[in-house]
């Protein structure tokens, strides 16, 4: 697990400085503190940063070929690196070290783009093939590691953090009003390629960007996909087994991502996610496998609805796991804030990044990676109530055949949810039930001039209408799950990421193992979410999602619970989901209220970007919960805007920036 950055220009043969990718080393060295390599030569510049985890005393970066000139800077763990190197022993190449840095960059140099579909790890890498003055820009399937990217004239820049590339020189640092807007309604920090920066770019998960003389500013390719299989031609499955097939399929997974060179441990929340994990961990290592867990005591400043530790208590002994617990409270908590966006270079997205950091920072004491249960949820449809919504929209299409006083009676309850009830396409309905801030208020806070930047979300509606309607052959709760996978998915494995870095620590998430995720995505929708039973389907028939989950009448994630039954005690299996809760509402309404007060009003983005009335309204009444929600995303925008000196969009486009080469 390290940290890279780079600098690349197609169009030149000079040797580029290093002083150029220095600044880039120093924004990663939380995430690579035990060493620092750098290396130049015809149109590139490379550093590296290295948290030492396989072959410790080896395996240096960046890692030149002393044959061919190529040269590696890789960011994380190829899992399968001893089988492949096997293989490539068997075709001939030879090694002189132990890791997987090296393997990595001979698969490269011995099948091309063919080594991608190889490779079972988490990964952003960048690969200089010297002979043809070619690089490739490369991230995991699923996206766990990440990899941000510039043009400034023809020369590119790259890092594993915002902060790094936003250090080279010339980059812009203007917002870009597009995802802003996106990060107010969803509060992710990407869309698609685009990021909260104006002219940097995010390489997306399961992408290969290639650059060369003769492609000097390339677009990128998808190498990976999840498979996109229509109801008709998916194998009808009995319950037991599939749910056999995906526990071995599961033990596999978390097998692979144990090895590692230095202590392993791992994240218990008392969810069913992180004890799946915790119980195959437990049994692979014969009982070596110990964890942390981080929350709010019961008694303290806010109570029974965030206190977790019995159900972990419950998990450690049944699976007689050490469970080491942090207590969190509100004291710390901006000063972690403030520190976690500095080594982004981001604001954040979840409030509970906080928290992860806290766990990972105690963590690191007596380990250096940890195994984590992120993408459970959206492999195996985790979240009720979107994915039951789905149900919502195909049932709200067949209104018409229903009897009238059924009809009537459904019509009611989706209004109560929805406020209407009918629904034009799956993107009307998906944000009418998964914004962070409603489409509605996000208007009423946004002035005229921003409205009209963001175009009223037009590249935001049209970005998911191309991602659902590309999958139109699938059932709606399908699509909402392959959404969820490329969209949702990729912003909890970046929290996951830019919070355990910042405490040095490696996080592995064994649910996002392509073969895995595959096998998953091959299943009937009725393995993943179901009715309880026929008389539950009979209850629900006029209830909207929201009323189901609140009544308990359909299963989340029912192959997983049906593989682990034996494995875990019954109140585990039984639970709700809760996705870390996070007292921000409360602190926002206590605590914070005057440091939200001071930190919106005198922030000059935000004054740039809203109406002033809509946000001293909305700090009037943060005591409430539909006005302090919007608090979250633009206390985090103005925090980062002073931090990183971000501005409001130009005329001027980062494309007709340059830097030189001399």
């Amino acid at each position: 697990m390290c940290g890279i950055a780079g600098a690349f220009d197609a169009t030149t043969r000079e040797h580029l400085p290093l002083e150029w990718v220095r600044d880039a080393s120093a924004c990663l060295e939380r995430r690579g503190p035990d060493a620092e390599g750098f290396a130049n030569g015809p149109g590139y510049a490379f550093a590296h940063r290295r948290l030492s985890i396989i072959d410790v005393e080896g395996s240096p970066q960046p890692w030149k070929d002393p044959q061919t000139g190529d040269v590696l800077v890789f960011n994380g763990e190829i899992y399968n690196f001893r089988e492949l190197r096997v293989l490539l022993q068997s075709e001939g190449h030879t090694f002189v070290s132990q890791g997987d840095t090296e393997v990595l960059l001979r698969a490269l140099q011995a099948w091309g783009r063919k080594a991608l579909g190889k490779l079972n790890g988490m990964f952003a890498f960048a690969f200089y093939r010297a002979q043809e003055q070619r690089l490739w820009l490369a991230r995991d399937h699923a996206g766990v590691k990440p990899l941000y990217y510039t043009f400034v004239g023809s020369c590119c820049f790259f890092g594993s953090s915002m902060a790094s590339v936003l250090s080279f020189p010339g980059v812009e640092r203007q917002l870009d009003l597009v995802t802003f807007s996106h990060y107010l309604s969803t509060i992710r920090t990407t869309l698609g390629q685009r990021t909260l920066v104006e002219g940097v770019s995010t390489l997306e998960p399961g992408s290969l960007l290639e650059l060369s003389p003769r492609l000097p500013k390339a677009m990128p390719l998808r190498y990976w996909q999840l498979p996109v299989v229509p109801p008709a031609s998916k194998r009808p499955r009995d319950i037991q087994d599939a749910a056999e097939e995906i526990r071995a399929e599961v033990r596999a997974a978390v097998e692979r991502q144990l090895v590692s060179d230095v202590p392993l441990g791992g994240f218990l929340s008392g969810g069913l996610d992180s004890c799946i994990i915790a119980s195959q961990a437990s049994l692979i290592t014969g009982g070596r496998y110990h964890c942390y867990t981080v929350g709010y005591e019961r008694e303290g400043t806010f109570g029974q609805a965030y206190h977790e530790f019995p159900y972990v208590d419950l998990a450690a002994d049944a699976l007689q796991l050490r469970c080491r617990k942090i207590v969190l409270d509100e004291k710390d908590y901006l000063d972690d804030w403030q520190y976690l966006l500095e080594q982004k270079g981001q604001p954040l997205s979840t409030p509970n990044e906080v928290g992860i950091y806290r766990l990972a920072r105690a963590l690191r004491n007596d380990y250096t990676v940890a195994l984590s249960g992120e993408g459970a949820d959206e492999v195996f449809a985790g979240y009720t109530l979107p994915y039951a919504s789905a149900w919502d929209f195909e049932r709200a299409h067949e209104l018409e055949h229903w009897p009238q006083a059924e009809r009537e009676a459904y019509e009611k309850s989706l209004r109560r949810l929805y406020g209407v009830d009918r629904f034009g396409n799956l993107t009307e309905h998906y944000f009418r039930l998964n914004s962070w801030v409603p489409l509605g208020m996000k208007f009423q806070i946004l002035n005229e001039q921003t409205i009209e930047g963001v175009q009223q979300d037009e590249h935001m509606f049209l970005h998911y209408l191309r991602v659902l309607e590309g999958l139109s052959d699938l059932t709606p709760m399908d699509r909402y799950l392959h959404l969820h996978a490329q969209i949702n998915l990729e912003g909890l494995l970046s929290r996951l990421d830019s919070s355990t870095m910042a405490a040095s620590v490696e996080g592995r998430v064994p649910f996002t193992d392509p073969r895995l995720m595959s096998m998953a995505f091959q299943l009937p929708d009725a393995l993943k979410l179901d009715w309880i039973d026929d008389e539950a389907r009979k209850e629900g028939k006029t209830l909207n999602a929201q009323e189901l989950d609140a009544q308990g009448l359909v299963l989340p994630k029912r192959v997983l619970r049906e593989g682990f039954r034996n494995d875990l005690p019954p109140e585990i299996l039984t639970r709700r989901k809760v996705s870390f809760p996070t007292p921000f509402q409360e602190m926002l309404a206590g605590p914070w209220r005057q440091f939200a007060r001071d930190t919106l009003l005198g922030s000059e983005i935000v004054d740039e970007l809203c109406r002033g009335d809509a946000v001293a309204f909305l700090l009037e009444r943060s005591g409430e919960r539909a006005y302090n929600m919007p608090l979250w995303p633009l206390l985090n925008i103005a925090l980062w805007a002073e931090t990183f000196d971000i501005r409001m969009p130009t005329a001027t486009s980062t494309d007709v920036a340059s830097v030189t080469t001399s």
